[in-house]
């Protein structure tokens, strides 16, 4: 997280703790000792920022709202400290950009609609997100599109992978050749606004991921930022594949399951094809 973003957070936090101390500075490293009365310096926000400042915000905050505001400024500082990825995505290729996935532009109910029609047209299906938005029945079930979106890909005879929760679990399918159907919240404050995207690459050096989101063919994204918006759906992931293309490293037990699914939804076949992929 840049210095931009991170000076006004420390302060809010700072002073909706109510944190004194003699000469009013921030106790952290990052900004090496800079006060958080008055205007930001102009070497970290820059000279013509239009961020508030905190000694501008903070007083017109209720005492009763600051245990909200200490916790979601905990949990954006929280997410900014990086975690080192496994050994095994570490040895693999360095850039993955799976340019291939289809593309359909997201509008007012279609995120879903747009990520799901993607993964079935890549799988050979000639869909539109307006055919799928009407399978998932939107907006009036809503509530239950998790479950709408696994029932739509069984129903094309499709297996739902469900994957773990760390982001190394995603980025190895992603390397595989595999795009994940994800879930992220977009935007703070009282009304987030909630997302189904595709992770289609990242780049480890610069430690961002790649996103099919929005009206954006190409969303970048930081580790940090989409992990933090990941875990805020409860880390909800899902692959979609054909029943005869495997996942990276994948689990007999969890395929299996996904091949029950895939019978229980009438697609027998397909299920049995899935079965014969495990030895």
């Amino acid at each position: 997280m840049g210095k931009r973003l991170l000076y006004p957070l420390l302060c809010v936090l700072h002073d909706a703790m109510g944190i004194q101390t003699a000469s009013g500075i921030v106790p952290d490293r990052i900004l090496q000792g800079v006060r958080c009365t008055g205007r930001a310096p102009a070497s970290i926000i820059g000279s013509h920022s239009r961020l508030p400042t905190a000694s501008v915000a903070v007083p017109v905050l209720n005492r009763l709202f600051r245990p909200v505001l200490i916790a979601a400024c905990v949990a954006v500082l929280a997410g900014c400290a990086a975690q080192p990825l496994s050994s095994k995505l570490q040895a693999g290729p360095e850039r993955v950009e799976l340019s291939g996935v289809p593309f359909f532009a997201q509008n007012a109910y279609q995120s879903a609609p747009a990520s799901m029609a993607a993964l079935l047209t890549q799988q050979g299906d000639d869909v539109t997100p307006g055919m799928v938005e009407k399978e998932l029945q939107l907006p009036q079930k809503e509530a239950s599109l998790r479950e709408g979106l696994a029932a739509t890909a069984r129903q094309h005879g499709l297996i739902v992978y469900p994957l773990g929760n760390r982001l190394d679990d995603l980025l190895e399918q992603v390397a595989a050749g595999n795009p994940v159907l994800v879930h992220l919240r977009e935007g703070f404050g009282w009304m987030p606004s909630w997302r189904y995207a595709l992770l289609v690459g990242y780049d480890r050096t610069n430690e961002q991921v790649l996103l099919r989101l929005g009206h954006k063919r190409r969303a970048v994204m930081s580790f940090s930022e989409f992990k933090a918006d990941w875990t805020e759906t409860g880390n909800w992931a899902v692959l979609v594949q054909a029943p005869n293309q495997l996942p990276a490293s994948v689990e007999r037990a969890r395929w299996l399951k996904a091949a029950d699914e895939l019978a229980a939804a009438g697609q027998v076949n397909a299920a049995k094809m899935a079965r014969l992929q495990m030895p």
